[in-house]
């Protein structure tokens, strides 16, 4: 089973205008996408901030690109803090893998929605809850935990943007022996971090690309995505690949 991950779109309601970098993020996306399918690929999650703007439009765009792109592909996807709107909710429904787990054969995969009314995330532990639950009915199967925020810290300017119950969820993860494998987004840079024998990996975005220095800025590194392969004996292997 190849998943590819891809993450914080920031789509705008204009497809012609350009974010940070000067990057058209409606362009990169397109190519990413391009790019996965010339890979091939047999389901594909979205780690969350599809709009840059909260724009209806930029969710149309999004859905109608994902429709022509990947086809009868699989797909899922859990929100962002960008993704804190009614539009997301009116189009994500079919889609969304928060709270309902997606069945990939050997695999599980679990959401969580780490939405605040701020930039910050936090998962309550009505969800964890939910989680451990869904695990549990799952014994047969190897699982995967996506989310948006970032558990780790990352000692940047991102931490004004970080997950305020990170240890709480963290410890949660490590009381549940299922889970080995945690992905998200948020951060725009393919971080990989080791608790307790759990390992946690983050995406590069298919926009722009965040430095995680003291003060805001910019890698000089090309939108691109997460590849990862489960296979049935329970191996995880992943891989990041960018666009030229």
């Amino acid at each position: 089973m190849k998943l590819i991950q891809i993450s914080d779109c920031h789509l705008f309601d204009d497809t012609e205008k350009t974010g940070n970098g000067d990057i058209n993020p409606y362009h990169t996306l397109s190519r990413v996408l391009d790019d996965v399918m010339q890979q091939g690929c047999d389901a594909v999650i979205v780690t969350g901030d599809i709009s840059e703007d909260d724009s209806h439009a930029s969710y149309s765009h999004f859905m109608l690109m994902m429709e022509e792109k990947l086809g009868e592909l699989p797909w899922k996807m859990i929100p962002g803090n960008h993704d804190n709107n009614d539009h997301f909710e009116e189009l994500s429904q079919r889609h969304l893998v928060a709270g309902d787990p997606w069945d990939l054969e050997k695999w599980c995969l679990h959401g969580l929605d780490s939405r605040t009314s701020t930039s910050q995330g936090n998962v309550d532990q009505k969800q964890l809850a939910a989680t451990e639950s869904a695990l549990a009915q799952y014994t047969s199967k190897y699982h995967l935990l996506c989310l948006h925020h970032h558990l780790i810290d990352t000692n940047s300017w991102m931490e004004k943007h970080n997950m305020t119950n990170a240890e709480d969820v963290l410890d949660w993860i490590t009381d549940q022996p299922q889970l080995e494998h945690v992905i998200h987004g948020h951060i725009h840079s393919p971080v990989e971090s080791d608790y307790q024998g759990n390992k946690i990996y983050a995406a590069p975005a298919t926009c722009w690309q965040y430095a995680l220095s003291e003060e805001f800025a910019l890698a000089d590194e090309a939108p691109g995505y997460r590849i990862i392969e489960l296979l049935d004996d329970g191996t995880f292997t992943t891989s990041v690949r960018r666009i030229s």
